[in-house]
């Protein structure tokens, strides 16, 4: 099972947000499914709310009022953009929780589904008498009757085999159709070695990119926040235009955004990144390695069928995706990487930049590149959807049977079949929108680097 491989990361970064008092949701381990772990307060989101306003409504006021230099605008346009969107893009996990929580029930339910893939289907010779349907539906949960994992021990069915071999399974080593089932006899099934070990790999990376990123992003923006701390747009900043060094309470409000502002941060970013690397990213990867799997499957007149209703069950997990995170999410999270990373790339790069120190100029560089891994990352991964699931149709589309009747009827099933893809608004993730974004981000920052 794909997710479970991971799902010991994934309830590592929820124990992490935990830590920050943040509660969300929890795996019951008697149910096997994510619940709401009813531990948030309202008092710890009024925090994060009221003083990320405070930021962003001080930001647009040195914006509007300030005579400011162009590269200080820029830095302010960074964190009230980059804020700005975050919030937006966060409000709908924290508002309905029970969307992503059903969207990760729904992705469990999927997994046992399609478990036998990683689990190894060589156990049918050891179970000969087991009935043709069952045998014919873990071949289809599977993925297909030609891609078989043959183990080394079966005892241990992680261990697979990694040469990339044809074994032939003998009509001895599967049950046979008769007069019992009305169909006829299953011939040999000419099976390739196939190891899901990349996928799993791919998702344990996922998880635990997601959960560096939760843990180093936040530091370095709170070094920053703690070596600048009058810096334009942070909350120090109101402190110094209203209160004077030389009154007796300056030291109070001092400490009170000492505490807040660093927890903020925290929050912040670890909240953008479990819904976007562990939750998003997590679920498109596992609906892709699924239909990889359903890709490279041998078409057969009994297996086929099965193949058709394993590709509906992800089309409905895909449509659960597109409900959580098409209408506000995706939006925001597109605008967010991308303003960052054109301001963080023309910060990096600026001529006019002379007040910068090691620390900003660091940062700077930190959030270039982290976008820019984000934009590619993502658009790939969420575009490879609607690729992989378009070579599935193709490929169901030229069924070929002696049946004719068979045959006639299971391609216009598959003609009636539609491409999956991942939406956001009106329009969808494709294959090439990383391009897209990259070239929008190129010209944007060149054209920032010459008005400076």
């Amino acid at each position: 099972m794909l997710f479970q491989f991971g799902q010991s990361l994934f309830n590592l970064n929820l124990r992490y947000q935990s830590r920050l008092g943040i509660n969300l949701l929890k795996l019951n381990c008697k149910q096997g499914q994510f619940v709401k772990s009813g531990g948030l307060s309202y008092l710890k989101p009024s925090i994060v709310i009221g003083a990320s306003l405070a930021i962003l409504v001080n930001g647009f006021y040195i914006l509007a009022t300030a005579p400011i230099a162009k590269v200080e605008g820029m830095i302010i346009l960074l964190f009230t953009f980059s804020l700005a969107t975050s919030l937006v893009s966060l409000a709908p996990l924290i508002k309905d929780t029970d969307n992503f929580i059903l969207l990760l029930n729904m992705l469990i339910g999927v997994d046992k589904r399609f478990g036998d893939s990683f689990s190894g289907i060589s156990t049918l010779e050891e179970r000969p008498s087991t009935c043709p349907s069952q045998i014919l539906r873990a071949l289809c949960i599977f993925g297909s009757a030609s891609n078989l994992i043959f183990l080394k021990n079966p005892e241990n069915p992680n261990h697979w085999k990694k040469e990339d071999q044809i074994t032939v399974i003998g009509q001895r080593n599967l049950p046979m159709y008769g007069s019992e089932t009305g169909m006829s006899r299953v011939s040999p099934l000419y099976s390739r070695g196939y190891s899901m070990q990349k996928s799993i790999l791919g998702l344990r990376f996922c998880f635990l990119s997601t959960i560096i990123f939760a843990v180093v992003a936040p530091y370095v923006g709170t070094l920053l926040t703690v070596y600048i701390p009058g810096m334009p747009l942070f909350l120090g900043s109101i402190i110094d235009r209203h209160v004077t060094p030389q009154c007796a309470c300056y030291n109070i409000p001092q400490i009170i955004v000492l505490l807040i502002q660093p927890w903020l941060i925290f929050v912040l970013s670890s909240l953008m990144a479990f819904l976007i690397g562990s939750v998003f990213l997590g679920t498109v990867f596992c609906v892709i390695s699924y239909l990889s799997c359903l890709a490279s499957a041998c078409l057969s007149l009994e297996n086929t069928p099965l193949i058709f209703q394993s590709y509906q069950q992800l089309q409905v997990l895909v449509s659960q995706i597109n409900l959580c995170f098409r209408p506000v999410v995706l939006p925001a999270v597109l605008c967010f990487i991308t303003a960052i990373n054109v301001f963080g790339t023309s910060l990096t790069f600026s001529p006019n930049n002379e007040e910068a120190t090691f620390i900003t100029q660091f940062f700077f560089a930190f959030v270039a590149i982290e976008s820019k891994i984000a934009i590619i990352g993502l658009g790939t991964i969420a575009g490879f959807v609607n690729k992989t699931s378009i070579k599935n149709i193709n490929k169901l589309t030229t069924i070929s049977f002696h049946d004719t009747k068979a045959r006639i009827r299971l391609r216009k099933i598959a003609k009636s079949l539609v491409p999956m893809k991942i939406r956001f608004v009106n329009d969808f993730i494709q294959i090439s929108t990383p391009l897209v974004i990259t070239s929008f981000c190129a010209k944007t920052t060149m054209r920032l680097l010459c008005i400076n």
